[in-house]
């Protein structure tokens, strides 16, 4: 009977998740943006090395089983929902109190800008399957698909690169119970990949970067009217409408360079720009960039133009409800986080064992490279998304073993 009921709580689960889905593809006024990894896909499947490293090629491998499918890739949106979901779930079962588990679950469904980008963002997809399947893998030890899991996570985010290494190695060394050959083979491999990594794409490419596109990037990230746009306005179009940024046919590398010259002519308006990241990555409830539309700074620098706002009701009401699930989700955090730190202090106990802390570290970790280039939802919203089930296990450990010490006083 209990077989069941988890069973049937499973089956409902992943129809209100697939419905949340559909109403999202109902509603949207924006393409599937998947596809642009279609090319690199049929490269690869024609055994052919893509002409470009702009973007990675993560995101084209996944897709390559899905190249019948085109142009819309929808079928492929749903396959890697569903692996995101199930890894998900399996996360979740490590909550031992129901209560706080149906918490857990329902911050994916509860969440429309997180399912609203994983059906129309051109990675958040694959970032959702690949992240719960790293971290489901490496808290069960399964080292060879957190490995490649991982690993396929850097090659279509690179800003993964901090939280794969980083995580990896911590889990390896600090977890009891792994053999110390497995650690270091394990270890040596993963800080192989990535200087591998940089020079694979340096002799195919010319260029020894995770992705042509962070020259570019680190530009735009480090612009003189950067701390303009954020947190209200989308960067590229606000910097590059009026000229602000010019794409510009140069190398990653004189991207690079022209980004340092702006730090060095524009202290002030840098600084400006990094408190203004790490607001928006820890405490902006809100979406950033908070308004949809087209907003940009005009050629003079003096006005900022408003173009097509992009307003309609589904988007207003999607921004409200993130709004309202966000400032629930950082208020459980911080309560969370203090009880942790000062759980001596207010009589908490708790086990010893840390393993959860594994699912806040993406998040965490994701700060840095926010920091270094710059911050969107987009970039944060998935590892996000395992906040929940940190805070669900924390808690749900903390009232089964207080509730153990009350029996056995009793």
């Amino acid at each position: 009977m209990k077989l069941n009921i988890r069973y049937m709580s499973t089956l409902l689960y992943l129809t209100t998740s697939y419905a949340v889905l559909f109403i999202v593809r109902e509603f949207s006024d924006l393409p599937i943006s998947i596809g642009n990894a279609s090319q690199k896909a049929e490269d690869l499947l024609n055994l052919n090395l893509p002409t470009n490293n702009f973007y990675p090629i993560g995101k084209a491998i996944l897709l390559i089983p899905f190249v019948w499918n085109k142009p819309n890739y929808f079928l492929a949106i749903l396959f890697y929902f569903s692996v995101g979901i199930y890894y998900y779930l399996k996360i979740c079962d490590f909550i031992e109190n129901s209560r706080l588990r149906l918490f857990a679950l329902l911050a994916l469904p509860l969440n429309p800008y997180l399912i609203w980008l994983i059906y129309s963002s051109q990675d958040t997809v694959f970032e959702f399957a690949l992240l719960m399947l790293f971290v489901r893998s490496l808290i069960k030890k399964k080292y060879l698909i957190s490995t490649i899991s991982g690993y396929l996570l850097c090659l279509t985010r690179p800003a993964y690169w901090i939280a794969f290494i980083f995580m990896t190695l911590t889990v390896l060394f600090y977890r009891r119970k792994v053999k110390r050959r497995l650690a270091i083979i394990v270890s040596i491999i993963t800080m192989l990949l990535a200087p591998a990594t940089l020079i694979a794409n340096y002799y195919q490419y010319g260029e020894a970067d995770f992705a042509g596109e962070s020259g570019m990037t680190a530009f735009f990230s480090y612009n003189k009217y950067l701390y303009l746009s954020l947190p209200l306005f989308d960067m590229d179009v606000f910097l590059s409408t009026e000229g602000h940024v010019k794409s510009e046919s140069i190398s990653s590398k004189e991207y690079s360079m022209k980004a340092l010259s702006s730090i060095q002519k524009n202290p002030k308006q840098i600084i400006l720009a990094e408190l203004e990241k790490f607001d928006a990555y820890i405490f902006d409830i809100q979406k950033v960039p908070h308004l949809p539309g087209e907003y940009y700074l005009s050629e003079d620098a003096s006005t900022i133009i408003i173009g097509n706002e992009r307003l309609n009701w589904q988007i207003v009401v999607g921004n409200l409800v993130y709004a309202i699930y966000r400032t629930f989700i950082l208020g459980l955090l911080i309560s969370t986080l203090g009880a942790m730190l000062f759980k001596r202090v207010i009589g908490l106990k708790i086990e010893s064992s840390r393993f959860y802390l594994v699912l806040i570290l993406p998040w965490i970790l994701g700060i840095i490279p926010g920091l270094l280039y710059y911050t969107e939802t987009r970039f944060k919203i998935v590892p996000e998304l395992l906040l929940a089930p940190f805070i669900a296990i924390f808690w749900s450990r903390v009232l089964y073993q207080n509730s153990s010490l009350v029996r056995s006083s009793g």
